[in-house]
């Protein structure tokens, strides 16, 4: 297991590919393990019995819910397809993608929590199967981000 360092209290970024990577930046922590090339989000620690449901919310994410239907954990699969930036440790482009900067902005009053993995001057969001929760897309269509309503409510 990789510690990580939060994001935002209690948010921690892991990457999983082949080998076991432990990535920091100013901003957060990332892990490559297994290989799987799935992103994973935890919005808050994971531990037992806190998870009561995974929901299929689009086509590559899957979405952990506690009891009160709050997200725990996002995880996107095939993430080095999807995301417009490399993952990996260094600060260099690869293969034409620039490595990740992570990146959220919380609105306390709304509740609403947005994760930047890149930045871009134009984006659109996604809806997913759950109405708090969308994919944040460059002009591309790259995921840059993701956005979740009502975030740390309970």
């Amino acid at each position: 297991m990789c510690l990580m360092k939060p994001l935002q209290d209690h948010i921690m970024l892991y990457y999983a590919d082949f080998t076991k990577y432990l990535h920091r930046s100013p901003d957060g922590a990332y892990c490559e393990f297994g290989d799987s090339d799935t992103l994973s989000v935890y919005l808050r620690k994971a531990t037992r019995g806190v998870i009561a449901d995974t929901w299929d919310v689009y086509p590559g994410m899957l979405v952990d819910f506690d009891e009160q239907e709050q997200p725990v954990s996002l995880h996107i699969s095939s993430a080095s397809c999807k995301l417009p930036m490399h993952l990996r440790d260094t600060a260099e482009t690869i293969e034409g993608k620039e490595p990740m900067t992570l990146g959220q902005v919380f609105d306390q009053e709304g509740r609403v929590l947005t994760m930047w993995f890149h930045h871009s001057a134009q984006f659109t969001h996604q809806p997913t199967q759950h109405d708090k929760i969308s994919i944040v897309k460059d002009e591309n269509g790259a995921w840059i981000g993701l956005r979740i309503e009502d975030a740390f409510a309970g």
